[in-house]
């Protein structure tokens, strides 16, 4: 598994992933090797990543 960087998180918020779920589509190859079972968890990664 590979670690969720900041690059990472960066990307997501750029392409507005979570808002556009074509995109997610699109993007799923981005997600390949990341442990990330569903866009809500994504979403609470993201949140906790800009209370920090």
């Amino acid at each position: 598994m590979k670690e969720i960087t900041q690059e990472f998180l960066e990307k997501i918020r750029e392409e507005n992933i979570l808002e556009n779920t074509d995109k997610f589509e699109q993007f799923s190859e981005l997600f390949n090797g990341y442990e990330i079972p569903n866009g809500e968890q994504l979403k609470q990664i993201l949140f906790d990543e800009e209370l920090s």
